[in-house]
C-alpha cells in the first residue's frame, strides 16, 4: 500500500488522540499487518521501509497500482 496525503500521521494507537510518532507523505510505501475497526473508520497497523511501525487512518492509504 502506499500513503495518500502529506505529512500524514503515524500513530502510536489507532485513534486521533494518539501520539503521532512521524509523518509519512504522499506516495511513502508500507506494509499493512493488520486491522483495527474504530467508530471513525478503520485503522491500520503498517510497517515503513525505513523500519518504523504504527497506525494510519484507513483514509490516507491507498493500493500501490493507483498511482
Amino acid at each position: 500500500m502506499a500513503i495518500k496525503g502529506t505529512d500524514v500521521n503515524l500513530r502510536g494507537g489507532p485513534n486521533k488522540k494518539t501520539a503521532s510518532v512521524a509523518k509519512l507523505n504522499d506516495g511513502n510505501l508500507v506494509e499493512v499487518m493488520y486491522y483495527k475497526i474504530q467508530k471513525d473508520g478503520r485503522w491500520y497497523f503498517v510497517h515503513t521501509l525505513n523500519g518504523q511501525s504504527g497506525w494510519v487512518f484507513g483514509n490516507y492509504l491507498r493500493n500501490r497500482r493507483s498511482f
